[in-house]
């Protein structure tokens, strides 16, 4: 009986010593062609982009940086974030500029509460006199007509998690306000000329980011900068001129837009990240503890990493394909 017991249990060891050979030599499975084009695909550096960062516009717009000094701000919040370790998993970075620089606006201001994504907006500045609430607010709001300038979303810091996203995204809404307010004044094709560029650099942004919740975002934001438009229009006659910026609102989407391959491409650098030994990312510093072997070993026990990004890479290259066109 014990020399049973003795052979399944050396058994069970030999199989088990086999497994983590297989697994350390990733020699099995063997990546089909379909997941090396895909893994080639997802691993293209990104080309150079043109125009405004979306993610250093909101990262600074609450904060009365001069001009002249916004770039060495934000290279030391650069800094300060690459030697940044989160104590636990969603702890948000505090970045020395934030520190330094007074706000233009606080985040809990009534102003901001006016309009939201599937809000009435029109309705809400007449009804709780928005023209009052943006009042002594002309800095941010100019700050904000820029946006029209955003062509592309990077995170500027090399990481793009959630643990460093810019948490004065919803000044969007403050955009919005002001919009409406220059509308219920009679400002009518100033009002349309910016709410139509908005429209413009978010649909941009929707698939040039580097992150889905980027994209998110910005499909939020193209919501309701179209909610918006779409007020305004019901409440005009139909052959009032346009502004030449809405005219883009006619085309249908392009190549581009029809794909989310810039927003995979980051996703999966971050997940392959995650990979890494010791971790690159974060987040990923919390749930795999670098400084523990026993993690360490476990992991190069349970997953074989060449595979795994095989996987993940053949399941993103999807969005790098261009979807059918709308129908007309």
């Amino acid at each position: 009986m014990l020399k049973v017991l003795k052979r399944v249990l050396l058994s069970l060891l030999a199989v088990v010593v086999l497994y983590v050979l297989v697994l350390w030599s990733e020699l099995l499975p063997r990546p089909t062609e379909t997941q090396r084009e895909a893994l080639a695909q997802m691993e293209q550096a990104p080309g150079a982009q043109h125009g405004g960062n979306a993610f250093v516009f909101f990262w600074q717009i609450a904060y009365d940086i001069p001009e002249t000094e916004r770039e060495s701000a934000l290279a030391a919040d650069a800094a300060s974030f690459a030697q940044w370790q989160p104590a636990e998993f969603g702890e948000g970075f505090e970045a020395p500029s934030h520190a330094r620089y007074p706000r233009l606006i606080e985040r809990d201001d009534p102003a901001l509460t006016l309009c939201e994504e599937d809000g009435a907006c029109l309705d809400a500045v007449t009804a709780q006199a928005g023209d009052s609430l943006l009042a002594g607010k002309e800095a941010v709001l100019e700050r904000l007509g820029e946006f029209a300038g955003m062509t592309f979303w990077r995170h500027h810091f090399g990481d793009a998690s959630v643990d460093a996203l810019p948490a004065d995204i919803g000044l969007r809404r403050l955009r919005w306000a002001d919009l409406a307010v220059r509308f219920a004044r009679g400002e009518t094709e100033s009002a349309l000329h910016g709410v139509c560029s908005d429209i413009a650099a978010w649909r941009r942004l929707r698939t040039n980011s580097d992150s889905v919740i980027a994209s998110i975002v910005s499909q939020r934001g193209l919501t309701g900068s179209l909610r918006l438009y779409s007020d305004m229009r019901a409440r005009l006659p139909a052959d009032t001129a346009l502004p030449a910026a809405c005219a883009e609102l006619q085309t249908p989407p392009t190549l581009d837009e029809r794909m989310a391959c810039a927003v995979f491409r980051g996703e999966f650098k971050l997940i392959s990240d995650a990979y890494n030994d010791p971790p690159q990312t974060r987040q990923m510093r919390i749930w795999r503890r670098s400084d523990d072997a026993g993690s360490r070993w476990n992991w190069r026990l349970l997953v074989n990493d060449s595979h795994s990004r095989h996987l993940v890479a053949e399941r993103y290259a999807r969005h790098c394909r261009v979807t059918a066109a709308p129908l007309a």
